[in-house]
């Protein structure tokens, strides 16, 4: 085949996956193959050995990763969740689609730590990063609710989980995935819901306040009714009825 005819062609060894397929069972079953060109004799046709190893539990224990990896990532997608995959060794953090669209970054496919935190609200970056170093030195787990940076300049406000997935031999992590939601609806409401709690809390103040005023107005006119009652309002004597 043309794998071969290049292979003489330049007379040097390649590493190739192929599939086979069975025509009676319909199986089909994967190789990785070292093919290595060979002279028969000094000065003869050139031919190519073939030393082939059975990699089909491999390849399909590969397959059914990524299988699950895709209806994952569909899940989340579906979820309108924002996946974030942190490599600690490499400093770069990749994600799904929908982090991108979110935070309007529809052509960043992965990027360095630092363009993370860039985009954490300068309130919140202190926090967040404290809480990330807390779960990388301790018990691996993260979880925040901060805001973030949209690409048009405007925030949201994030639900950010994750936890440590892999370490080296020495225990120390070198990976770090997680997701996060817009949580900007939920925060508005709580804050709406806060401000009339406190407005609540004002109006009964100024209630308790005008109760006790008249309250106390109420004690006053009732005192001086019953000093009217008892004394003659001319002479100041007692009042004989």
């Amino acid at each position: 085949d043309n794998n071969v005819r290049e292979i003489l062609a330049r007379f040097e060894p390649e590493v190739v996956e192929e599939a086979a397929t069975d025509q009676n069972t319909g199986i089909t079953r994967y190789y990785r193959s070292l093919k290595q060109p060979i002279l028969l004799q000094p000065g003869s046709r050139k031919a190519l050995l073939v030393i082939a190893h059975d990699i089909t539990d491999l390849k399909q224990t590969l397959l059914e990763i990524a299988e699950r990896e895709r209806r994952y990532d569909y899940a989340m997608d579906a979820a309108g969740e924002g996946i974030w995959d942190w490599s600690l060794s490499e400093g770069k953090v990749s994600h799904n689609s929908t982090w991108g669209e979110i935070l309007g970054f529809q052509n960043v496919d992965d990027h360095d730590l630092e363009f993370f935190t860039g985009l954490i609200h300068p309130e919140d970056r202190e926090k967040t990063v404290q809480d990330v170093m807390q779960a990388i030195n301790n018990d691996g787990h993260y979880e925040s609710e901060h805001r973030l940076r949209k690409s048009d300049g405007s925030y949201i406000w994030a639900s950010d989980r994750g936890r440590v997935v892999e370490c080296d031999t020495q225990g120390r992590p070198t990976r770090m995935v997680g997701r996060f939601s817009d949580i900007t609806k939920r925060r508005g409401a709580e804050e709406k819901l806060q401000e009339v709690r406190q407005k609540l809390e004002r109006t009964n103040t100024m209630l308790e306040q005008l109760v006790r005023e008249r309250t106390s107005e109420l004690v006053t006119l009732n005192r001086q009714l019953e000093e009217m009652v008892r004394r003659d309002p001319l002479t100041g004597l007692a009042n004989r009825l």
